[in-house]
């Protein structure tokens, strides 16, 4: 479970791996930072789309944590306390992939959930592809979002379009433009 992220200005990198704490590099300065985790196993990091924070996840068998650590505190010192208690963003997802958007950041986990969470840990919308998540990326513009998932399939989703489709799973006013199974050695098939 070896993971990391780099921040939008190149300045910080986030990284750890399933038996260490969530870390921070200062890629300035040299100095490193550990967070013990909110479960037992770090799996994630992603910095935000501004660069002010970085959110980690731990998982514990099929459910997870995530923490916020912004960069404000990096001025006050608080950085290096080993005993400081960083905000919970989430206490049910076990994350596997995500993008950070000026709203906040999406989420994806094991059981096949895309959450948008904002910057105070409240969700503001879920989605279900239906399979455990891969990999994610989002336009720069935030509008459109591309979802890879263990099942096979690529999720195109249409993040601005202000609607729902009557065939979802979940309360997001988002649509579902493309939908492709990759398997194996057979072409692509388009949905």
């Amino acid at each position: 479970m070896v993971h990391g992220d780099v921040s939008p200005d190149g300045r910080w990198l986030a990284y750890g791996t399933q038996g260490s704490s969530h870390m921070l590099k200062d890629l300035q300065s040299g100095e490193v930072y550990a967070f013990e985790p909110a479960s037992s196993y770090p799996h994630f990091a992603r910095f935000s789309k501004d660069g002010r924070e970085v959110w980690y996840n731990a998982c514990h068998f099929y459910n997870g944590a995530t923490i916020r650590v912004p960069f404000a505190e990096s001025g006050q010192g608080r950085l290096g306390d080993r005993e400081a208690e960083w905000p919970l963003t989430n206490e049910e997802m076990r994350v596997y992939a995500g993008v950070s958007l000026k709203q906040g950041f999406i989420l994806g986990d094991a059981y096949g959930y895309l959450k948008l969470i904002d910057g105070d840990g409240r969700e503001i919308w879920r989605y279900f592809v239906g399979s455990t998540i891969f990999g994610m990326t989002v336009t720069a513009d935030d509008k459109m979002l591309a979802v890879g998932t263990y099942g096979g399939m690529l999720h195109l989703l249409d993040l601005d379009s202000g609607r729902k489709s009557e065939y979802s799973i979940g309360t997001a006013d988002i649509l579902e433009t493309d939908r492709w199974m990759l398997w194996r050695d057979q072409e692509p098939l388009r949905w």
